[in-house]
């Protein structure tokens, strides 16, 4: 982990806060047409499901790996650097409980799509929520409010 935290230490904070946002973009549009096709095709094809349960799985992990992956690799990292925190923990929490129940409703019974319209509608809200603390962290780096390499808070 020492080179990978050498080499994040001379990254630039704002396009690698742009290129997460385009991701939390990214899922949040997958998302959505997971939700469209379920309601689009017919109950008796199973792609949609499949579709929708990959996205929350795929959504969910990787935004749960690449938060660990933060504290691994950036010293003082804070997970939920923007207020309100309160809101940005309990989507975290909303979201790991979708996807344990994703989990547990396509491991038990593969063809039933409530769970899965469940979890992919947490799974967008969630990213919305990640897409406005990215949002807040450029601007208030293009602000000077956030030091340019750290995205951490500047003393006033």
């Amino acid at each position: 982990m020492g080179r990978l935290q050498r080499w994040a230490d001379g990254v630039l904070f704002e396009p690698t806060a742009i290129a997460i946002g385009v991701t939390y973009g990214g899922y949040f549009v997958a998302s959505l047409a997971a939700l469209v096709c379920m309601a689009a095709v017919p109950v008796d094809e199973q792609w949609p499901l499949d579709f929708a349960m990959y996205t929350v799985f795929v959504t969910s992990g990787l935004h749960f790996v690449l938060t660990a992956l933060g504290f691994a690799v950036m010293d003082g990292y804070e997970a939920h650097p923007v207020d309100p925190v309160w809101a940005f923990l309990f989507a975290d929490y909303l979201q790991a409980g979708a996807l344990g129940a994703a989990v547990a409703s396509y491991a038990l019974e593969p063809t039933e799509r409530s769970a899965a319209y469940a979890a992919t509608g947490v799974t967008m809200a969630a990213q919305l929520l990640c897409f406005y603390k990215t949002y807040s962290l450029v601007t208030d780096v293009r602000a000077g409010r956030r030091d340019r390499f750290t995205g951490r808070k500047n003393k006033l």
